[in-house]
């Protein structure tokens, strides 16, 4: 059943009463999978009188949805045609494949076969009240060796620029979507005065999922959790994975698109 905009009202209100996270599966982003997540944020915004970063909350969630299906179309070329993408030739067929399909027209096509092989995306909204939005954007599967070395790489080139026009530039023509998803999310949070330490990408092996984590700051005082950990891993023998997992008995909606 698909939900208008009061109903999408109401049961946010709801989750927010009972401080509850919101959860969206999805398994391509359909206009209805954006009139959901739209009327889910622009909700939120106004309970937390927070409505100036809207841009900022929709362009991440979006962005990182893409990437999310980007990735998940990976693993469908590689099993439909065998690819290797540890090997120098099953990577460049590979890379040759995704570039043929990356397209939003495209992509969209594969949305029943990410949905037969259980490859969900789960967006995952949690909030702590006057202090910090996080936006939580899953795939069900870990990052391969090259991609984790091809997230880092792109991370630390984004650090050059301050717009997206440069970059743009300068490596429009990456045979892997230009990397633009994270370089658009780092750009935005600097030119919102924000540390761009707000957004990571990782993976949790032990839930096979790789996770893209964008923390919005509803409060000039918050600090980003990768700042925080550095601090306590500086302190004491805590693992990483230990720090990510969440409480087990961490309750949440969810919305089905």
């Amino acid at each position: 059943m698909k939900l208008n905009k009061d109903k999408i009202r109401e049961l946010v209100d709801r989750a927010y009463a009972k401080e509850k996270s919101i959860t969206v599966i999805t398994y391509y982003l359909s206009n209805y999978g954006e009139h959901l997540l739209n009327g889910i944020g622009e909700r939120l915004l106004e309970l937390f009188n927070r409505r100036d970063i809207g841009d900022i909350v929709y362009t991440a969630v979006k962005e990182l949805v893409m990437n999310a299906a980007k990735a998940n179309l990976k693993r469908v070329l590689m099993s439909d045609y065998g690819l290797d993408p540890e090997d120098p030739d099953g990577h460049q067929k590979l890379m040759a494949l995704f570039k043929e399909n990356i397209r939003e027209t495209r992509i969209k096509t594969f949305r029943d076969k990410f949905k037969e092989r259980c490859m969900p995306i789960v967006i995952r909204l949690e909030y702590k009240r006057d202090e910090v939005l996080t936006i939580k954007v899953k795939n069900a599967f870990s990052l391969m060796p090259h991609e984790e070395k091809r997230v880092r790489e792109k991370f630390k080139l984004s650090q050059k620029y301050s717009n997206l026009m440069e970059y743009y530039m300068d490596h429009g023509d990456d045979t892997e979507g230009a990397g633009m998803g994270i370089t658009l999310v780092e750009i935005l949070l600097s030119q919102s005065g924000m540390d761009r330490h707000l957004f990571t990408i990782y993976t949790d092996h032990r839930l096979d999922q790789t996770i893209a984590r964008v923390e919005i700051p509803l409060s000039p005082d918050y600090v980003p959790i990768r700042l925080r950990h550095a601090e306590d891993l500086n302190e004491s023998r805590i693992r990483v994975e230990d720090i990510r997992q969440p409480a087990p008995a961490l309750v949440f909606d969810q919305l089905a698109v």
